[in-house]
């Protein structure tokens, strides 16, 4: 499905109708940003049931380790990547896309606090160092300072597009980004220290793969897409600072 999508976003740079070019582009963008999602939900789900499937909880629940994998994949490959595709898609929506990038990264970030406070609890239960020792850990630790500070950003931004209708925080959205792609590194150091063998290659490929997806949609793919947006002059905006909020 993403393959013919991109072909026909291909075949669409080659219309004359700006205006309809355009309206069509905003529609095959919607749809990839759609497969892009289901695809990082795939992923987290993917990595939740391969973590759980060797876990021996002895009837007594899932291993207080488990919840760290779990939660924090579906943080970042789940909620925080569908929220940085939230703003793919038609500009008439964006009031609406805006709510929903708001509703998802908050998920996103409690989702992560969860995961956070799960890895702390395994740690202090088996009489490890809560310090990060390993890269894994030292992303992690990266990944989740830029959580906190996006989260700031994003509520400031919020707050200003509410009180006069537009935000000085225009690097939000690139920020954001950033973000999202250290979080995918710190769940590929994740995989490495947790999975072995055929498995791992396996779960490495999945993540990563959804994780380029997400950002390149969320870019929307091709530089010349917002030189077709431009070209439209009145009939539409540049949709690459669709996220911008301005």
């Amino acid at each position: 499905h993403i393959t013919r999508q991109i072909e026909l976003l291909l075949k669409l740079t080659l219309t004359t109708d700006t205006t309809g070019r355009n309206r069509r582009m905003e529609a095959v963008s919607r749809r990839l940003a759609t497969h892009a999602s289901r695809l990082g939900v795939i992923a987290a789900a993917v990595v939740a049931l391969c973590t759980l499937a060797p876990v021996e909880s002895g009837g007594k629940g899932i291993a207080l380790f488990a919840w760290h994998p779990i939660l924090m994949s579906a943080a970042f490959l789940g909620a925080m990547g569908s929220g940085v595709l939230a703003y793919v898609g038609a500009l008439e929506e964006k009031k609406a896309n805006r709510e929903r990038h708001r509703a998802l990264q908050i998920t996103a970030a409690v989702l992560a606090l969860g995961g956070l406070a799960a890895i702390l609890a395994n740690k202090v239960v088996h009489g490890k160092s809560v310090l990060p020792m390993t890269p894994h850990a030292w992303f992690g630790t990266l990944t989740l300072v830029m959580v906190t500070g996006q989260s700031g950003v994003g509520l400031s931004k919020y707050s200003q597009i509410l009180r006069r209708g537009l935000s000085d925080c225009k690097f939000h959205g690139d920020m954001g980004r950033a973000t999202f792609a250290i979080g995918a590194v710190t769940i590929a150091l994740g995989i490495r220290f947790t999975f072995t063998g055929w498995l791992q290659y396996a779960l490495l490929a999945l993540t990563q793969v959804s994780a380029v997806v997400t950002l390149l949609v969320s870019m929307r793919l091709f530089p010349t897409f917002s030189r077709y947006a431009i070209a439209g002059g009145d009939n539409v905006s540049n949709l690459s600072a669709a996220d911008d909020d301005s």
